[in-house]
């Protein structure tokens, strides 16, 4: 009987300590309450949580989101044309595992995608710091990015295709059986770890992350558009 009341007095009192240290804030709590109030003193750690925040309002504002707004029912309807021309013309353009392929290959490159997106704009935004001159005309600025990501891109493109290391990581891009507007899609999934470092010498120039990110999502949507049999020769277009 001693035990058996030793013992359910003990009980209680480890029950009292856990409802007490659950009502005050925990030592945790403290140290992120109190790293969160050292932003306020000068340092190299506060100056870097205070630009990580900047980065993460920028995102909130990123124009990914309208781009992707306006393209989605685009990439709907043609697609959708394309397939209903395949099946009508029996051109076998389009099989339900080649699709679900690329699909599932989308998802993963995405999702790889805006996990890795906070790292890419904190590391363009750092080099930006450090620009070398600024483009103060809009429009020229605009212009020039275009011009300077898509050469950027091509040399992205190149050493995916010459290097045998990134090849690895493009080659799923390449191995569709068929060869259609959803193989635009297939993406190679880990080149989000490291496109950002093609681009670093874009903010150098003078362009914000936020811009280059931006103006690469743009022109990826010639880059799905042109995977397709369906539309023949466009001449000097080309």
């Amino acid at each position: 009987m001693i035990f058996t009341g030793n013992f359910c007095l003990v009980k209680r009192l480890i029950l009292y300590l856990r409802v007490r240290d659950s009502l005050r804030p925990s030592h945790l709590s403290r140290k992120i309450h109190d790293g969160f109030g050292a932003t306020r003193h000068k340092g190299a750690i506060s100056k870097i949580i205070i630009y990580f925040y900047k980065i993460l309002l920028e995102m909130h504002e990123f124009r990914d989101t309208l781009l992707f707004i306006i393209t989605t029912p685009i990439y709907i309807i043609v697609i959708g044309a394309e397939i209903l021309f395949s099946h009508f013309h029996n051109r076998n353009y389009y099989s339900v595992k080649g699709t679900l392929a690329n699909v599932y290959l989308t998802i993963l490159n995405f999702s790889l995608d805006l996990i890795v997106l906070g790292v890419c704009l904190f590391v363009l935004n750092y080099f930006y710091l450090f620009k070398f001159f600024e483009i103060q005309n809009p429009y020229l600025y605009w212009i020039i990015l275009l011009i300077t990501q898509d050469f950027m891109f091509y040399w992205l493109h190149r050493i995916d295709h010459y290097c045998r290391i990134f090849w690895a990581v493009h080659v799923t891009h390449h191995s569709s059986e068929e060869f259609n507007l959803t193989v635009g899609f297939r993406s190679s999934v880990f080149q989000p770890l490291y496109r950002f470092i093609y681009y670093s010498p874009l903010a150098l120039i003078g362009f914000k992350g936020v811009d280059i990110m931006f103006m690469y999502a743009a022109t990826q949507i010639y880059g799905i558009l042109i995977h397709t049999k369906t539309v023949g020769k466009l001449g000097f277009l080309e």
